[in-house]
């Protein structure tokens, strides 16, 4: 056996990779809101509705199913248009966009990039972001941030608010909440401004303001989408044909998916105890 001390240093790597590797993350986060700072934007009517049954709300306007996802329940309020649907009812619809514009509007107020005709920055506001609406964007803009709400974060229901921010003196009639996901664009490791940009935007949404606020419940996630490798850094950087190089791409992402698959249950250690599969809000 070797007397070799376990304290000693391991050698260096042979080599360090400093190739671009592109990335995004998606924020989830609860914004809470009060009531005066929303705006509707088109010309009907329209009266909010605080006192809508659960049972309601989560048959109308859940769109998780309970079967697979029992509390991701519909919990904020409900807005009545003026306007009437085809058998003359007044409709009623969860909130559109008007919450997601007063995020836009705090992003806006404390991050410059977003600001002005000179911006560098820009926000994206989308009423919700299903398979079909994705392959309509531009997911080559490299500067523009994306709101939209998220179905599977819940707001924590307004006579619940004051429990979540003490400190603001919330009185249940004038403040709701709603869950939101922030998508970033595509970003670059090697782009020290695009960390920064996040570091901003997570800043921006947490400081203090006796409007609004945002805090995460064991509901919400990071997620943090990583390039895969693609045929052409093959073709370049091992010297092989086209061909090969598909072949050779093909067989990475299907190692990357068994191994995903082998160590699924070990991998979900990393995550707290309340986003591991199994667990009722997972």
């Amino acid at each position: 056996m070797s007397s070799a001390s376990s304290s000693e240093p391991l050698s260096a790597p042979t080599s360090l990779s400093t190739n671009d590797l592109t990335y995004g993350v998606e924020l989830e986060f609860v914004f809470a809101f009060r009531e005066d700072l929303i705006v509707f934007t088109n010309d009907a009517d329209y009266t909010v509705l605080k006192d809508i049954p659960y049972s309601t709300r989560q048959l109308r306007f859940s769109r998780i199913n309970s079967t697979f996802s029992p509390n991701r329940s519909h919990n904020s309020w409900v807005v009545q248009s003026s306007r009437s649907d085809h058998t003359g009812n007044k409709l009623l619809q969860p909130w559109g966009k008007e919450p997601l514009q007063i995020v836009a509007n705090v992003l806006r107020q404390n991050i410059p990039a977003f600001v002005g005709l000179n911006a560098s920055w820009d926000l994206d506001i989308l009423d919700t972001l299903d398979n079909s609406t994705k392959k309509t964007l531009n997911w080559k803009n490299r500067y523009q941030w994306r709101i939209t709400k998220d179905h599977s974060v819940c707001g924590v229901g307004s006579q619940n608010l004051d429990t979540w921010l003490p400190g603001k003196s919330i009185q249940a009639d004038e403040w709701d909440s709603l869950g939101v996901e922030l998508i970033s664009p595509i970003m670059n490791s090697n782009t020290p401004g695009d960390m920064v940009r996040i570091e901003e935007i997570v800043n921006a949404l947490a400081k203090d303001s006796p409007r609004t606020a945002a805090f995460i419940t064991n509901q919400c996630g990071l997620h943090v989408h990583i390039q895969g490798p693609n045929s052409l850094q093959f073709q370049t950087e091992l010297n092989m044909s086209e061909d090969d190089a598909e072949r050779y791409k093909a067989k990475v992402w299907a190692e990357f998916a068994l191994i995903l698959l082998v160590y699924e249950d070990e991998t979900a250690r990393l995550h707290p105890p309340c986003r591991r599969p199994g667990h009722p809000n997972a």
